[in-house]
């Protein structure tokens, strides 16, 4: 899984060494790596390198919710530029909205989850569909973040028009890739971490970028879900146990 969406490819190193011509060509070798050393310079400042996967993310063409209303696929959302002070917001749980400031992209081998919602939007009773992948976090019975894979029918989800019911789960795979995003504040953004996008990302990878908890939760098809620096946080805390003895 990679930060949208280049990565750096480099070849491996060639020596050739042979007789006489050895101290030469070490020379030349040297004077190779120095180049590449200013070249890999310059695409780190354009371009974002692999980075460790996500634990969830979206089906591709996902609707997210933004902040005027509409709804826009998610590999389509525009990334904040500290520039021209410009990027999409979307809306989330806090009822606010926040700004996005990464897009992650890559391949999923394991099969989507597939839900089917029952919601009432104020007029009628309709179906809402959402494809995630199996560790993405759902908001259920108003409260809690569960990983898409641990619903089961008739569990009753978060949406933006109020309480759903999960009436069908199915498994698919995908050949596409899937989607997910980062929030974050503007202020934290433009203070802390802008101009270094490797040490951005790992901030996203262990803080909220100044956001509360509920402000990285957002619309998805209408569903509440976590984006991206929230559900690696929880992802942490299931891998690093839990205490028995805290139990309460």
């Amino acid at each position: 899984m990679y930060r949208i969406s280049e990565r750096l490819s480099l070849t491996n190193k060639e020596f050739i060494l042979n007789g006489q011509d050895e101290d030469r060509e070490r020379d030349k070798d040297k004077d190779k790596d120095k180049d590449k050393d200013k070249d890999k310079d310059k695409e780190r400042k354009r371009m974002w390198l692999p980075t460790m996967p996500p634990e969830g993310c979206f089906a591709e063409d996902t609707k997210v919710l933004m902040e005027n209303g509409e709804t826009k696929p998610i590999q389509s959302l525009k990334i904040f530029d500290n520039n021209t002070k410009t990027g999409d917001r979307v809306k989330v749980l806090g009822g606010t909205s926040a700004t996005v400031i990464d897009l992650i992209r890559g391949p999923e081998e394991i099969p989507m989850v597939n839900l089917t919602i029952k919601v009432y939007d104020g007029k009628k009773f309709k179906d809402v569909y959402i494809s995630i992948t199996e560790k993405h976090p759902v908001l259920v019975r108003f409260n809690y973040l569960i990983q898409a894979s641990w619903i089961e029918p008739n569990e009753v989800v978060h949406t933006q028009w109020g309480p759903g019911t999960v009436k069908k789960i199915e498994r698919k795979e995908t050949k596409k890739d899937v989607w997910n995003f980062v929030l974050g504040s503007e202020k934290f953004l433009e203070q802390s971490l802008y101009g270094d996008r490797d040490l951005r990302f790992a901030f996203s990878a262990n803080s909220l970028l100044g956001l509360p908890p509920k402000d990285h939760i957002i619309f998805a098809e209408g569903v509440a879900l976590a984006t991206w620096s929230l559900q690696t946080q929880l992802s942490a805390v299931l891998k690093n146990g839990i205490n028995i003895n805290e139990f309460v």
